[in-house]
């Protein structure tokens, strides 16, 4: 019984002195924080005296066009999401395999012209974008 009360006492001096440091520690970052304020009071204040409204008004409103972090981390993703998925449509409607010199097998081109440039006929079952005969209708 001895050896745990004075375990306990040992323990109850060693808690004690770690609050009285903790509260030490936090009445410095207070106090930090107190001369971090003043000082911004003092630049604010400068600015003030320095700057026109117009100046101050402009300068505000250059901050408050400032793209945030999150919202842009935000829109970016979803234009990426966006452009995935277009990527993924145009790669299953086969616009991808297109040369981009304009010319295609079976000698045609582009839009239902001959490999003369001269308009051909289509089909309604013919697809003007492969060339080829639709199953769709």
């Amino acid at each position: 019984v001895q050896d745990i009360n004075t375990a306990s006492s040992e323990m109850q001096t060693k808690v004690a002195t770690k609050l009285n440091e903790f509260v030490d520690h936090f009445g410095k970052i207070h106090e930090t924080i107190d001369d971090h304020e003043h000082c911004l009071r003092h630049h604010a204040e400068e600015l003030e005296n320095r700057g026109t409204k117009y100046e101050l008004l402009t300068i505000q409103y250059q901050v408050d066009r400032c793209a945030l972090k999150e919202e842009f981390l935000k829109e970016t993703a979803e234009l990426k999401r966006v452009m995935d998925w277009h990527a993924g449509k145009i790669n299953s409607l086969s616009l991808a395999n297109i040369s981009p010199t304009g010319k295609r097998r079976g000698g045609s081109s582009r839009y239902g012209k001959s490999a003369r440039g001269t308009p051909r006929r289509l089909n309604s079952s013919t697809s003007i974008l492969s060339g080829q005969g639709s199953t769709a209708g």
